[in-house]
């Protein structure tokens, strides 16, 4: 059996840190502060949705790179997760 990997569209690549939540999981209430952080790491997406979060140098082995992908270069900068509230009246 053969292993395909995922598409993705959008890559961010040399992240110094990333912050993340730890394992793969979903989360709810305290399990929320389980908070990881990887160094010299990458995210991928396939049409708005993440499908590659990990080691930069893992990132061939994990997801294939459209051509026309969007690729957004971090500046070694450091990237959290967008905090929304989606509450509204």
């Amino acid at each position: 059996m053969s292993h395909q990997l995922p598409n993705c569209d959008l890559v961010v690549r040399n992240i110094a840190s990333l912050a993340t939540l730890k394992g793969a999981r979903p989360r709810l209430r305290s399990d929320l502060r389980d908070l990881g952080v990887l160094t010299k790491a990458a995210v991928a997406a396939w049409r708005g949705r993440i499908v590659f979060v990990g080691p930069e140098d893992e990132l061939e082995r994990g997801v294939r790179v459209a051509a026309d992908a969007a690729i957004v270069d971090a500046g070694k900068a450091a990237v959290i997760p967008g905090f929304v509230d989606a509450h509204t009246h």
